[in-house]
């Protein structure tokens, strides 16, 4: 046991500094509590270490840090009341972090810094998604300071099966609130870097090389998969990406950097010298990660790949797990916050898949089939990654994105080779752009990324039943645990009586949530409230506006829902928001509408048993 532990001892640290983490926050401790249990632990460790208790000091360690890491997002993480809150005014100064998507009309900028607002409390270092709608000409880069006036708001979830989850969205980008504001309002004070404005011009050099030289859909996902800035590429082509499972690939992460990591190296092949080879490595590593902007994921991998190199180059024999969990530790001391960071979540669960699970599938696929080694290795390798990857991320991607997509595996082993494959071309294509040989390259991506959105449309249309937005997180956890199963029990019958018994509790909780569920469902939106009663075939939207007269803004979320709907459709609305929606999809769906008066409209809300008018329900899950 001691050897053991020995040998994954910077894992179990990991483990138990983060299972700490959560015990924490699921016990919700408070501030000073939880200052206290530090000193307490950090005192046990240091006694347990002069009494030469080095296992005790090392696991009480991890839980002090862990409990560290808690006190440290304790004012960080806000935990806002889940409610429909409009925006408040307020003033930021700050650094442009990111420039997501720029054109005449928006800019839609990750900018981190100061935020002083009437109803939050003062932020100092605070990382807002700024939406600046643009009436001039001025361009917004990476490294400016701004500053002005914006009104911000916390980010709210997708209430609708349409909606966007603007919470799982902020949590993917780092970012704590939504801002808007007019450039009218907004100041760039400083020009950005030297270095800053040298990347803003690569970019731009390999955006209009791409987009002269293929489809302007496929330049676009080159374009991302180059340099993980997805805001080119147009939102269908997206939605099927996450639909098939495959959206991970437009995303500068561990992928894409191992690739390149892997062609440096194959390049410094000629090298002799350890020392001068992984210097190389190093600085041409990283040049890259410094053109992806220095993206969380992309930094992640890069230093992940630098240890691995550097343990081979010494020729020493270290669990690939203890690297992964060191570079967690890193991120995690580093930054605190990042442990609620989704691509953090999902690159270290992605990877830690990989090691854990990668090297058994594969052995087990050969096995089942029957091959030699060697035969068929492109096909095998590819199922065992795909299949390694969805043990550990099909649970948190459906936790975050209410998705779970039962073909994904499929759609990774055909789509990500060709995503590698059209990286691979799109990058010697650029490369080589000073000599004729660029534009065949630069040609064969065009023609691989046009068949790699062929696959993804035929999985999306071909197997749509395959594919559940409702019950997601159920069935994804169902499907890791029976995966989980087969590889790691190896008696056929208790093999089959576990997955079964995984499969029934899978079932049964679906029968629960489905007979638990009430005839209606409310909705709150920005302008009124949404009711949706079914009725067997037909559906019943009552939508009480909360301001009668107000001015009327779309609602595209929830018009989408009600086209969404088959059978019979009837729409009872009041004021000028429901008039301005029934009037976007008159064209689209057959309904019958019913204008309710005051006293109509209180007869529907007494046969609900109401407690509160329904304008006045602003609660998001409301009971």
């Amino acid at each position: 046991m001691y050897f053991r532990l020995e040998k994954y001892r910077i894992t179990v640290f990991f483990a138990t500094a983060l299972l700490t983490m959560l015990s924490a926050e699921i016990l919700g401790l408070s501030y000073l509590l939880t200052l206290v249990l530090i000193v307490i632990f950090s005192i046990t460790a240091l006694v347990a270490y002069f009494r030469s208790k080095l296992d005790v000091s090392f696991l009480v360690i991890a839980i002090a840090l862990g409990l560290g890491v808690h006190f440290a997002n304790y004012q960080k993480v806000l935990e806002f009341p889940e409610k429909m809150i409009e925006p408040v005014p307020g003033m930021f100064k700050g650094e442009i972090v990111e420039v997501l998507r720029q054109n005449d009309k928006v800019a839609r900028i990750v900018c981190n810094g100061e935020a002083k607002c009437k109803y939050f409390p003062h932020f100092k270092n605070t990382t807002l998604l700024l939406t600046i709608f643009k009436r001039d000409t001025i361009i917004y880069r990476t490294g400016a300071e701004i500053i002005g006036n914006l009104e911000l708001r916390q980010p709210r979830p997708a209430d609708l099966p349409t909606d966007f989850d603007e919470i799982s969205y902020l949590k993917s980008i780092g970012a704590d609130f939504l801002a808007f504001a007019s450039d009218r309002n907004i100041a760039q004070t400083d020009s950005p870097e030297y270095f800053e404005s040298l990347r803003e011009n690569l970019y731009n050099a390999i955006y209009n090389l791409l987009y002269q030289n293929m489809q302007a859909d496929n330049a676009a996902i080159a374009y991302a998969l180059i340099t993980g800035d997805k805001a080119k590429i147009p939102w269908q082509i997206k939605r099927e990406f996450a639909v098939a499972g495959t959206a991970h690939i437009l995303a500068v992460s561990g992928l894409h950097v191992g690739i390149i990591a892997m062609a440096i190296y194959v390049v410094l092949g000629f090298v002799s010298n350890p020392k001068i080879k992984l210097s190389a490595f190093v600085m041409l590593l990283f040049a890259y990660i410094w053109l992806t902007g220095f993206r969380v994921t992309a930094l992640r991998a890069g230093i992940m790949l630098v240890l691995f190199m550097y343990f081979k180059l010494r020729q020493r024999q270290v669990a690939a797990i203890n690297i992964i969990s060191a570079v967690a530790l890193i991120n995690i001391l580093i930054q605190p916050s990042v442990i609620y960071n989704i691509g953090f979540q999902m690159s270290i669960l992605a990877i830690s898949g990989i090691v854990l699970f990668y090297g058994k599938i594969r052995s087990g696929l050969i096995s089942v089939f029957k091959l030699e080694i060697g035969e068929s290795n492109i096909i095998v390798n590819s199922l065992a990654l795909s299949f390694a990857t969805s043990i550990t991320l099909s649970p948190l991607i459906a936790y975050y994105f209410k998705i779970f997509s039962g073909v994904g595996f499929l759609a990774n082993i055909l789509v990500v080779p060709a995503a590698l494959g059209a990286l691979s071309f799109s990058a010697l294509g650029i490369l080589l752009d000073f000599i004729f040989i660029g534009n065949i390259f630069i040609a064969a991506a065009d023609m691989i990324i046009s068949i790699m959105l062929f696959i993804n449309h035929i999985i999306t249309s071909s197997f749509a039943f395959l594919i559940f937005e409702t019950d997601a997180l159920i069935l994804a956890t169902a499907f890791t645990g029976v995966l989980l199963i087969l590889l790691y029990i190896k008696n056929i019958t208790m093999k089959a009586v576990s997955a079964l018994f995984v499969a029934g509790v899978a079932i049964m909780s679906l029968i629960y949530q489905q007979n638990s569920a009430k005839f209606y469902k409310i909705y709150p939106r920005e302008q009124l409230t949404a009711v949706e009663i079914n009725g067997g075939e037909r559906t019943i939207f009552l939508l009480s506006e909360r301001k009668p007269n107000q001015y009327a803004k779309r609602d595209l979320a929830l018009e989408q829902y009600i086209l969404s709907k088959k059978g019979d459709v009837s729409i009872a609305i009041t004021g000028n928001s429901g008039i301005k929606l029934t009037d976007m999809i008159k064209d689209s769906l057959n309904f019958k509408i019913v204008e309710l008066d005051h006293s109509s409209q209180l007869l529907m809300e007494k046969s609900l048993n109401l407690p509160i008018r329904l304008s006045q329900i602003i609660e998001y899950n409301y009971e």
